[in-house]
This record gives C-alpha cells, structure tokens and sequence, in this order.
C-alpha cells in the first residue's frame, strides 16, 4: 500500500516529514492483532522487511524509528495494560538515551539533521511524561490494587524525562508533585464524605484525622516503595503534605477553642496521635550511601516553604491551664466546704478515717483520673501548676485541721512560782492534806492568767482575756481523744493516697511522652528532650511535709491531754506528794496502760500506733521534768528518794518499749535523757548542788533569765535546773542557801511572789511546752 501510494506521488518517496512518521507509525501498528491484543504471527520478519526496506526509502533515521517503536508500545499498552508492551516501550525510550549520547556517522556529518527528526524523540518523550502524570496525579483512584503498575510507570517516566533532556532532580519535582497533587484529591474525597456523615465540626476533626492516618498508613504500605526508586522519602513527602491538609482545617479550631470539654479533648487527642504517626514518616532518615554524583535533597513542596506548624502544644497548653485553674478552684471550695460541715466520726469501712479523707481522696483522684484520661501530651508546666495545686489545698486542709482542734497548750497550767523548804511549813501542808483542807494545785495554779494585784484593780481587759482563755481551754478540753485519732487515720489515709498519685503520675508521664520523645521538633516533638522527669518525684512534698507534721502535732495534742488534762489530778498534783513512797508512778502507768494506751490501739491505723506513743510519752516526760523542777511547795526530794524516782522512770520505758513491740529502745532513751541527767543531780548532796549553781550562774550569769533547759549534755550543770532542784531539797542548808542568795519564799504568798518579780521570770505557757522533748 506504501509502495502504490509512492508510485502515484509525483515526488515518489519524498513526502512531507509529518506524512512519513504517520506512514512509518501505521507500519508498526500493523505488527498488532486488534483482535488479540498482540504480535500478527511473524511479526519480527516483517518488522525486519520494514526496517531494511522500508524505513530507508521514507527517510526514517534509527534514532525515529526507536521514538516510534517507544511510542507504537506505549499507546497499545495505553490501551491493553499489558506490562511486556510497556517494559518494551521503556527500553524503546532507552535506546533514544543511548543514540543522544552517541556522535552521528561520518556520512551525516556535513548533512544537517531537520528541526522535526531532531526534537521527534523529545516530542515523543514528553507525550509519554504527559500521559504518565496525569495518571499519578491521581495514583491512589487509578492504581488502589495495582502498585506494580504505578512503580513500572514511576520507572517509564523517569527514563522519559531524562530522554527529554532533564536530569534526576526533575524527575523527582515531578513525582513530588504527583504525590501531592493525589494525596490531596484522596483527602479531599474523604474530606467531602465526613462533612456528610459528622454531626459537629470536632466529630469532622476527629474523622478527617483518622483518614488521614489510614491514607499515611496505605502511602507507606503500597504507594511509597513504588515511588522510592526516584523519588527519597516518598513516606516523609506524604506525611509533610497529609500534616499540611489537616492542619489547614485544625488550626481554625483550636484557635476558637477555649475549653477542654469532651468534643475539644477528642480532637486534640486524634491530632496527637495523628501527629505522633506523622513525627515516625516525617523524620529524617539516617543517610544512605548513593552514586559518587549524588542528586541534592528534594523539598517534597517543590518551591513551596514547608507547611505550617499546627501549633497544637502552645494550643494544649493554654486550654489545659484553663481547665486546671478551674479544677484547682473546685478542689480549694470542695476542701473548704467539707471542712466546715465534717463532724470527725469514724467510718468503719475505710480504716476509722473521717468522711472528709474519703471525699477528699476520691475528689483528688477524679481531678487526676480526668487529666489521664485525656491522653493529652499537656505541658511540664500545667502538671506541675495542677499537682501544686493540690499540694497547697492539702497544705490549708492541715491547717484548717488543727486549728479547728486548737492549740494544747492552753491545758498545761502554769508553773508555779518557786519556794524554799521549810520544815513547819511542808508539815503543816502534809496535816493539811489529810484534813482536806490544803488548796488543790490545779486552783492553785490555774491556766487563766495570773492576778499581780487586787481583783478590784484589774483592768477590763484582763478579765476578758481571762474570759476568752477560759473558754478556749473549755474548747480544746472538750475535743475527745476518739475525734482526734479519727482526724490522725485521716491524715494518714490522704499521706498513703498522695504517694500512690505521685507514682501514678509518673507512669502517666512516661506514656503520655513516649511518642514524643521520638518526633522532631517541626512537628511538636522533644526529641533529645530529657522530658523533664526530675520534677515528678516530690511533686506533692509539701503536702507530705504538712500532713507528716499534722500527724506529729495531733499525737502531741493527745499526749498532753491525756497527761495535763486528763490525768492531771494524779500526775500533776498527787505524783510524789509530800512524800515520794506514797505516791508512786506505777499507778499512773497503769491508768495509761490500760484506759488510754489500750484504747488508742483499738481506734488509731496500725502505722499511727509510734507516733501516737512517741507523743504520749513526749508529754509524760515533760509533766515528770515539771514533777521534779517545778512541783510547787508539795514536792519535796532527798537524795534517798533518788532510787524510787529511778525505778519509775524504768517504769515508763518499759511500758512504752513493751517488751520490743512499742518504741524502739534508743527512741526511748533520747526522749527520756533530760530526766536521766535531773535524776543523776537529786542524787547529789547539797553542798556540791549548791557549788555547781555558783559555778554556772559566773559562767553563764544571764542563765536566771531565760528558762531554756539547756543542751541535754550540760542540763546536769544548767543553773536553772539546779535552781529548782535546791528550791525541793528538803534540806535546811539548801533552804538556807536560797533564802541569802535568792530571797525565795518559804510557801505561796503574795509578798513572795513580788520579791520573785524582777528575779526570776515565771516561764510562760510557751517555754513550758518549749521543754518537752521532740
């Protein structure tokens, strides 16, 4: 047919350039069944007749006839998807790459090659690179069950563009565009589907986040390894562009966002796990060794700047100081509440603590419970405002606590001032005593202040103050020991729940951050960041502080009520009256052992049990200190009377040592040291108490001032303690010292009392207390 329409043509074989390509083109079509989809039979003979027969007289070079061959594939494979046609159309488009590089013949050195042969095979390449983007740029709809294709495709293209004369760099502009341009057709129909089917724009949030980690998750899985051949990275392009469509719907939100209620907390928490799956993708690769010459780094945007933070740590931040400012807010006012309706009664089935530890625990817990619940990666900052928080509420309930209770020392009665010995005198008070006609001590020497005049001329002031004291002791005498020890399991329980939070906390933390730590920072991530676990241990020791101190003052607010207010009759005023041997202390301990001791055990929490005891006989040792040093004119002590004292004090230790289940036995012994060292002076003769008075009051002559005991080592030289031990010696030349030297009374009158005035100070309610060892 070639041939007639030659032999017609007044030019013969010479048509024009655009006729000779299509005749040469319907040539190698005709080497195709249409009814097969494939080779005629013998179809290489006649490619070989058309070739040396053919391709000569219509003036086609090899460099066309290759174009052609490329192209006559490429579109039947177009047409039949037959991957061996378009593994033949690639190696067509090779040959055009190896002809480029080579030097024409000799013969066609002179003879200038048309412009239309010359740009054929460029021609034929871009038509092929046409075809070929259009397709990937829409890969997802086009080639969802069929990667293989697409990376046979992504490899074609490749050739072709560099058959057209681009280098590698093009190519990968070129498949980085593609990338995108799919993906965001892909989002775009997910996106069109969730506006449909979402009831709010959080719920769209939320769905639109899970689209797109199912589109990064497939990227990864089957489009990426066919894009990685020529294009580096193809999963961190995917997940750049992905992080770029989201956030342009995202950042809208949260910057109208301005509370952390369920829908918010939803959407932040998809966007965290859809940014942590992107932080896995996005993240530089360790680098790979390539060719010698080695393309430079694409930018998967192509020119554009990289997409634009979320924001979304700032945006978390500052919607959850939000939320834990009011959180904090209902925990002081909850507190406070509860504080002022609490009745302190025991509930059985929570360890004998009071109902406000309950509520307060599980109000605390639920506060944690929600921010854990969240799931959010919140800031160092917010958690350590939210448990300070709570550490200060905890702080202010300690406080609230005990000085609801009050203050104990208003149950200690002043110490009475100091008398001489005077034989007729301390015989008269024993006769007495028998008669019941002696003062008792405790009117004696009341807690409410005392009188330095006449009644008639006291001011007003006083009276009140006397009044308001009165009533205050009347308070805090009032408080039972039941409801003392319930606010003790109290304490406890929440000191036991703050340590259990802490670790809870902790182990939160180190969830919550565990993606992150692995993200890049332009993607919110702390990556070589210590995540700032230092702060999670102690975050709540000021409220551990506070309630450890609470729990030792309520022990030592027991201990001395029990001593000064409930046994006072018996310590304070019977203990070693007139004569040690008829009043000894083991009464008194027995009275502790089982009235009081025993019923602290049954009530208090098993852990409280040493401190309650520690507390107790804190308070012992210090009414025994005021027994020796300032028992009034009644208390009178030879060095005799030293071994019985002695005994009792064995006594005490081992009632509180138990036989190795109470107080440890060193514990014991530092509590009871001072009383030790006043037991070792008793037992000195009065001559060498009365040299180591004059020999520390020249040492130390501003010691009568100050009522300090002194360091336990030195208290057996202290001139106060020795002071006082010489105003009870029943001894006429102790009595005679003190009368010289210190003018002290014989027994309690007025007119001694203002000879004492400007020479001893009376040690108040507050250097009493300030005695008891700690």
């Amino acid at each position: 047919a070639v041939s007639g329409l030659a032999s017609q043509s007044p030019s013969g074989w010479a048509f024009p350039w655009g006729l000779r390509v299509q005749l040469a083109e319907v040539l190698l079509m005709g080497l195709f069944d249409s009814d097969n989809h494939g080779y005629v039979a013998q179809h290489e003979r006649l490619l070989q007749g058309i070739s040396r027969k053919l391709w000569p007289l219509l003036g086609i070079t090899a460099n066309v006839a290759d174009a052609l061959w490329a192209w006559v594939h490429f579109r039947e494979f177009s047409a039949t998807g037959d991957r061996g046609l378009l593994a033949t159309a690639e190696a067509g488009v090779q040959r055009l790459l190896q002809h480029a590089s080579e030097p024409p013949p000799k013969e066609l050195w002179d003879t200038p090659i048309p412009a239309d042969e010359a740009n054929f095979g460029v021609e034929v390449a871009a038509s092929i690179v046409e075809w070929i983007c259009e397709r990937l740029s829409d890969y997802h709809a086009n080639f969802q069950t069929n990667a293989p294709l697409m990376q046979g495709l992504v490899d074609v293209l490749a050739v072709a563009e560099e058959a057209k004369g681009a280098d590698s760099g093009s190519v990968q502009q070129v498949l980085a565009v593609c990338l995108r341009s799919s993906l965001t057709a892909a989002f775009l129909r997910q996106v069109d589907t969730i506006t449909r089917d979402a009831d709010s724009k959080a719920e769209e949030l939320v769905m639109m986040a899970r689209a797109a980690g199912a589109l990064l998750r497939a990227e990864r899985a089957t489009f990426s390894p066919a894009l990685a051949h020529q294009l580096p990275e193809p999963d961190r392009a995917a997940a750049a562009t992905l992080y770029f469509l989201f956030g342009q719907r995202l950042k809208p939100f949260l910057e109208k966002a301005s509370t952390l209620e369920p829908p918010t907390v939803e959407v932040l928490r998809a966007a965290q796990r859809l940014e942590a799956q992107f932080g896995v993708s996005v993240a530089p690769k360790q680098p790979v060794k390539r060719a010698a010459v080695a393309p430079p780094e694409v930018n998967p945007w192509g020119p554009r700047p990289a997409p634009p933070s979320w924001e979304l740590d700032p945006a978390i931040a500052r919607l959850s100081e939000t939320w834990a400012d009011s959180q904090l807010a209902a925990v002081h006012a909850g507190i406070m509440r509860m504080c002022e309706k609490e009745d302190w009664k025991a509930i059985q089935q929570e360890r004998g603590c009071a109902n406000i530890a309950v509520e307060i625990n599980r109000y605390i817990d639920s506060v944690m419970e929600a921010l854990m619940e969240m799931q959010l990666r919140v800031p160092v900052s917010m958690v350590e405002h939210l448990t300070a928080g709570i550490d200060d509420a905890i702080q202010k309930l300690v406080i609230n606590v005990l000085q609801a209770v009050g203050n104990a020392d208003v149950l200690v009665p002043p110490v009475p001032p100091m008398t001489r010995y005077k034989k007729q005198v301390a015989a008269k008070a024993a006769q007495m005593e028998v008669d019941g006609s002696l003062p008792s001590m405790s009117r004696a020497t009341s807690f409410t202040p005392q009188a330095s005049g006449a009644s008639a001329a006291r001011p007003k002031s006083a009276d009140q103050a006397q009044a308001d004291l009165e009533r205050e002791a009347a308070r805090v005498a009032a408080v039972s020991a039941a409801s003392l020890v319930v606010r003790l399991n109290s304490l406890a329980r929440l000191a036991d729940a703050l340590d259990l939070q802490e670790k809870r906390v902790r182990e939160w933390w180190q969830q919550i951050h565990a993606d992150a730590a692995q993200m890049p920072a332009e993607v919110g991530g702390q990556a070589g960041d210590k995540l700032h676990f230092h702060w999670v241990k102690g975050m709540f020791d000021g409220a551990t502080q506070a309630l450890t101190d609470g729990l030792e003052s309520l022990c030592s607010f027991i201990g001395i009520k029990i001593i000064f207010w409930d046994l006072r009759s018996d310590l304070l005023e019977g203990l070693y009256k007139h004569h040690v041997d008829g009043a000894r202390l083991q009464p008194i301990l027995d009275c502790i052992d089982s009235q009081h001791l025993g019923v602290l055990v049954e009530i208090a929490a098993p852990g409280l049990l040493p401190i309650l005891a520690r507390g107790l006989l804190s308070a012992l040792v210090s009414a025994l200190r005021r027994v020796y040093l300032d028992g009034g004119p009644t208390r009178l002590f030879t060095p005799q009377d030293a071994p019985m004292l002695q005994e009792d004090l064995e006594a005490a230790k081992a009632l509180f040592h138990a036989n190795g289940d109470g107080l440890p036995a060193d514990q014991i012994g530092n509590l009871c040291k001072d009383l030790e060292q006043i037991l070792y002076v008793m037992r000195l003769d009065v001559g060498t108490v009365i040299d180591r008075l004059e020999t520390s009051s020249r040492a130390a002559p501003s010691a009568l001032s100050q009522h300090t005991g002194g360091a336990s080592k030195q208290i057996a030289y202290d001139p106060e303690v020795l002071l006082r031990i010489l105003s009870h010696r029943a001894d006429h030349a102790a009595s005679k010292y003190l009368k010289n030297n210190y003018r002290l009374p014989k027994k309690l009158e007025e007119s001694g009392l203002s000879r004492l005035k400007d020479k001893l100070t009376r040690p108040s309610v507050k250097s009493a207390m300030a005695q008891r060892p700690h």
